[in-house]
């Protein structure tokens, strides 16, 4: 399949792109994307909000969801339970579970997200196009999430390299309502 092929490409591309950002370039955009975060009128104003807690390799976010909290946010992070994802309220770094599945730190107590609030999602990805496309790792996860959750708010956070003038997609692929990028 091109598609496939396209996006393995993509996804290979971008990996040597984010290894070649100094630590320099990681901290100011990092620093530009929380300052647009908590500049957007989606998030300011919404109690709930979903995001995630990054890899090494991706935009950081944990100063992020620190700050949310601190500002009276109830912050949702990405549990996996077979395959569905689900989210579960963040109630600091100690409850975030050792035993992850990819690798990736999950709460492993505090409440499910309530299924009758409409709430912003910040969103993970390998690539993006300033238009709202994006580039997952392949699992399909977020996809299939946001699609149940179509009325939220779905804003992509990137390094600048991750941008894209274009993507190739499928028709599972949601975009996102904003992106943005340090």
């Amino acid at each position: 399949n091109d598609i496939l092929a396209e996006k393995k490409e993509i996804r290979r591309k971008v990996k040597q792109l984010k290894m070649n950002l100094s630590e320099d370039q990681r901290q100011k955009a990092e620093d530009l994307i929380i300052a647009q975060l908590l500049a957007d009128e989606h998030i300011s104003s919404s109690k709930v909000i979903a995001a995630y807690w990054s890899l090494p390799d991706e935009m950081p976010t944990h100063r992020l969801i620190e700050q949310l909290v601190s500002v009276g946010h109830d912050v949702y992070l990405p549990v996996i339970d077979g395959e569905t994802l689900n989210f579960r309220k963040y109630e600091g770094a100690d409850s975030l579970s050792e035993e992850k599945r990819f690798g990736i730190p999950e709460p492993h107590y505090g409440s499910l997200m309530p299924t009758d609030v409409t709430f912003p999602i910040i969103v993970p990805g390998i690539a993006f196009t300033s238009d709202g496309c994006r580039l997952g790792r392949g699992g399909g996860f977020y996809d299939h999430f946001i699609e149940q959750k179509s009325d939220s708010y779905k804003i992509g956070i990137a390094f600048y390299c991750q941008i894209f003038s274009s993507l190739p997609t499928d028709v599972f692929d949601i975009r996102m309502d904003k992106v943005i990028w340090g």
